[in-house]
């Protein structure tokens, strides 16, 4: 994606999400496009999704403040959960991270990976966000 994405929004968070359950990570694609179908109707109209390698997805929000994007990751926290995989409800782990008006499009998608990886290790089915300390 080009570095100029960036450059017209004040404000730019993006969250990669990764999803938790084993039926998803054996290569159950009904659940990933059951998942995709839903966030395309949760979404705003300024944001954008997409797939991010294989059971990740990739939201940037434009245009929203730091408390509207961490309330953001519960409500998608919800919206897992609306899907029943082997009856257990569907779980994400949320990357996110903030742009500081410096740094590249790919730094910032960067932390929110680095940021999902921590939320994995630390238990899955939770938000974490970057932070250099």
């Amino acid at each position: 994606m080009d570095k100029n994405y960036i450059g017209w929004a004040e404000y730019l968070a993006p969250l990669v999400m990764g999803i938790n359950n084993s039926a998803v990570l054996i290569g159950d694609r009904r659940v990933l496009n059951k998942f995709g179908q839903l966030l395309i109707e949760f979404d705003r109209k300024s944001d954008l999704i997409s797939r991010f390698g294989g059971e990740e997805f990739l939201i940037l929000l434009p245009d929203i403040n730091q408390e509207r994007t961490l309330n953001f990751p519960q409500r998608l926290h919800n919206l897992a959960n609306k899907i029943i995989v082997a009856d257990k409800a569907l779980t994400v782990s949320i990357g996110v991270s903030f742009f500081d008006g410096e740094m590249s499009f790919d730094e910032i998608v960067q932390k929110a990976d680095i940021a999902l990886y921590k939320a994995k290790s630390l238990g899955r089915n939770r938000t974490e966000v970057f932070s250099l300390v």
